[in-house]
């Protein structure tokens, strides 16, 4: 079927006006062209399409609807032409500036014109986009990628996808377990099969764009690898991944993040892509804020391609559930050692000499205040207990964490989970441990490598004053607050009365065991 395109320019005023004409003569939807709306969003910092000129003329707007080339047609033309009329003729004055545009279309144009745009692409080393329709003579080391993206997003040639796929040559692994969020044509998908990835998850809200990744992947014989469903985000996926991709746009991974934090595995690699430059600031901060580091980044075009991982703290408590839970050391005896092997790290890295001169842009998390009197570090530390206290208390977690503290051998026989809620508690101490170091170092705009020596004594002491054992299976956030302010008070008065810092050490130490003791003498007097 052949369709009539109909194009009236007119004033911001009228816009409306024609459209509901438009309307009334049979057409189902109208687009409207605003230059200066357009203008307005490129201006407000969210606009993805930056490829997009800054438009010049903003008097004009432009109102398009489409008509069936039928015997109707030139009765629509007629009364829209008699519409218009009228108005100008209310109103006094002209309101389309020129003329009605016509152009006659076919309904196949629509999605076949942009093919003679669309040739063999080589991306990276390896990595070949080969349309279906053309020819290809294929190398001894090409990865051929054949693809047919119709109406769904994914060709390979624009930058964003182009930058992705040349991390995935750099990350993928032979058994890597992957998720394509938003996977469009699929492209991304089989790049990483075809890159030797296990297993392959691809996720896309799209009805039509499920079925196309679908025909994509069969295409390349890829059926038994990559798994293709309809979901929005990651809520079509389970478990977690090595590699989780996203080359959407940067609203949509700033909603992502916290999710991904919790879907990657404690190695993994998170991929975004599709975000403009000027939107990179934003994605680093909110990636920050769920845990993640940016590992690199890659610029092409005006766009931005991230790599992440999560955060060194949550890897290295992660580490630390190994080294207890498949080793089969002493937690105590465990952390012990990990901390002077974390610690001798960071003193090479940084050759022993702190880093100082943090942007305003960092130090506000440690030194800053809300409305001018409240320390944010007061704010996160509560809003943190609070997220901690209902997770101990509340959940299904909380009641295994003190069920393991207890008698893990008793927890492990009643079917929980031990080593896993264990590897989650390393990780969740790391990554608080982690966010800890930063406040501290944002606070005093200098990160030392001797930075939080001793401090973990102080940790273990507000920890026994505020009800926790160290036998396990007891113990509450707001008891250890409490003991906290306790230890904060005591060093304060300390400080005061003018005591010796190594004194003061001593002191904590006597509390320490003095704390415990009556613990045991409590517990005795109970039995």
């Amino acid at each position: 079927m052949q369709w009539t395109e109909v194009s009236l320019q007119t004033t911001h005023e009228q816009a409306d006006t024609i459209a509901d004409i438009l309307y009334s003569a049979g057409a189902q939807g109208v687009a409207m062209e605003d230059p200066l709306l357009i203008n307005q969003l490129r201006a407000s910092g969210t606009w993805e399409l930056c490829d997009i000129p800054e438009q010049q003329n903003t008097e004009v707007v432009t109102v398009t609807a489409y008509y069936p080339d039928d015997e109707k047609l030139s009765e629509r033309l007629e009364f829209i032409s008699r519409e218009v009329k009228a108005v100008e003729e209310r109103i006094g004055q002209k309101c389309v500036f020129r003329n009605p545009l016509f152009r006659t279309l076919c309904e196949q144009d629509w999605a076949n014109e942009w093919k003679q745009y669309f040739h063999v692409t080589h991306i990276g080393k390896h990595l070949v986009i080969k349309p279906s329709w053309e020819k290809y003579d294929a190398k001894a080391d090409d990865l051929v990628i054949e693809i047919d993206p119709g109406m769904a997003f994914g060709t390979g040639t624009h930058h964003t996808t182009s930058m992705c796929m040349e991390y995935l040559e750099e990350i993928i692994t032979p058994q890597a377990e992957v998720f394509d969020v938003g996977t469009g044509s699929g492209i991304l998908s089989i790049a990483a099969a075809k890159l030797g990835a296990k297993s392959i998850v691809a996720v896309d809200i799209d009805a039509n764009a499920v079925r196309i990744a679908k025909e994509n992947i069969a295409g390349n014989g890829l059926s038994e690898v990559i798994a293709v469903k309809e979901g929005d985000l990651l809520h079509g996926t389970e478990g977690k991944a090595d590699v989780i991709i996203a080359n959407i746009i940067a609203d949509i991974i700033i909603m992502l993040l916290p999710d991904v934090a919790q879907k990657l595995k404690a190695d993994g690699k998170f991929l975004a892509s599709g975000i403009i430059e000027e939107r990179e600031d934003d994605i680093k901060q909110a990636a920050a804020a769920s845990g993640l580091k940016i590992v690199s980044t890659r610029h092409k075009g005006g766009w931005v391609a991230m790599l992440m991982a999560l955060g060194t703290g949550m890897a290295l408590g992660a580490f630390n559930a190994f080294v207890i839970t498949v080793l089969g050391i002493v937690p105590f005896i465990a952390t012990l050692g990990t901390n002077s092997i974390f610690r001798g790290i960071v003193l090479v890295i940084m050759d022993g000499v702190p880093m100082s001169g943090l942007k305003s842009e960092f130090t506000w998390i440690g030194s800053g205040k809300l409305w001018g009197w409240l320390p944010w570090a007061v704010i996160f530390m509560a809003v943190i207990a609070v997220i901690m206290a209902i997770l101990l208390k509340k959940s299904k977690f909380g009641r295994y964490v003190y069920a393991i503290g207890s008698n893990e051998q008793a927890a492990y026989l009643s079917g929980i989970p031990v080593n896993r809620i264990k590897l989650m508690n390393y990780v969740i101490s790391g990554a608080l441990v982690a966010f800890a170091g930063m406040l501290l170092a944002a606070r005093v705009s200098s990160a030392a490598p001797t930075a939080g020596d001793l401090y973990e004594t102080n940790a273990i002491a507000a920890s026994v004053i505020g009800g926790a054992t160290l036998s396990g299976g007891k113990g509450s956030i707001a008891g250890t607050i409490v003991g906290a302010f306790i230890i904060g008070v005591l060093s304060n008065g300390l400080n005061l009365i003018g005591l010796n810092y190594f004194w003061q050490q001593v002191a904590i130490g006597v509390v320490i065991i003095s704390a415990v003791f009556l613990e045991v003498v409590r517990e005795r007097l109970k039995k």
